[in-house]
């Protein structure tokens, strides 16, 4: 039997979405998420936020029950969360230095040890789990799974590389990681059970999401790869103006970057997520 069955506990499972940036994919990150978890049956009042003030409101109109707070809030609003199980998302950017975020002094960064002590000074706390889907994710790597009595599992969408986005539909970009992950959560049993053995749990989750990201990645190589000769084109013409050269220039090291990432999603305690049944 599971040590922790998530599916008969779903009044107990509380989710916090982090995203220091207000661009509108990690938005649609924010958003996918909280309409997957509550279409999984999670409670809106357990659902907690911490996005830019511009996002707030906005939030806070999609469905006034969950908890929407402003980034700067974190550290002070988890500790508060009375929470036994608490699965924590990350989009946006990150650095070898942590989490990013945006604000009127320029880029600032919150160092692995703060997030985590956030999440581990809540007092009924019981299980966490870090869903990390910024780049960099692999500096949260190698942390402690068992703490004064706490469990914790660490996801990574990536280790020391980039984070991809990627268009899944015309128009919407997503972190691709995140978006798979999320989703599995509204997928029906069958589909859910990658590893085959009639148990849907986090191990599943997290082999799902990394299979399907590195699907999509494969899928978008070429397209990538022949949107760099078209930039080149573009760049090679001599009346070019300066504008137009910085925006293909900026285009292609995105495109650069997308094709020649190493992304490869880890997990730490994979033992204790076969025990985090959905």
């Amino acid at each position: 039997m599971a040590k922790y069955n998530l599916a008969s506990n779903k009044q107990d499972i509380h989710i916090v979405i982090f995203s220091g940036f207000s661009d509108q994919n990690y938005l649609n990150d924010v958003i996918i998420a909280l309409n997957s978890f509550t279409a999984y049956g999670v409670s809106p009042q357990n659902i907690h936020c911490f996005v830019p003030t511009s996002i707030v409101s906005y939030l806070n109109q999609i469905n006034r029950s969950i908890n929407a707070h402003e980034y700067t809030k974190y550290s002070v609003e988890v500790p508060k969360i009375q929470a036994k199980y608490l699965i924590n998302l990350v989009t946006g950017h990150g650095s070898p230095k942590g989490i990013q975020y945006k604000s009127s002094n320029g880029l600032g960064e919150i160092k692995p040890y703060d997030y985590f002590n956030a999440v581990h000074s809540i007092p009924t706390l019981e299980l966490g789990v870090f869903v990390l889907g910024q780049c960099f994710a692999g500096i949260f790597n190698f942390w402690e799974s068992v703490h004064n009595n706490k469990n914790y599992v660490f996801i990574g969408a990536t280790g020391t590389h980039s984070s991809l986005n990627s268009e899944i539909t015309t128009n919407v970009w997503v972190n691709v990681f995140l978006y798979f992950f999320s989703t599995w959560f509204s997928l029906n049993f069958r589909d859910k059970d990658v590893n085959g053995d009639s148990v849907n749990d986090l191990l599943d989750c997290f082999k799902y999401a990394g299979a399907k990201t590195s699907q999509l990645i494969l899928k978008n190589r070429s397209k990538w790869y022949r949107e760099i000769r078209r930039l080149e084109d573009s760049l090679s013409n001599p009346h070019i103006k300066p504008l137009d050269r910085d925006n293909a220039l900026s285009k292609m090291n995105e495109a650069m970057d997308a094709l020649y990432s190493v992304q490869e999603p880890w997990i730490l305690n994979a033992n204790q997520a076969r025990e985090i049944v959905f």
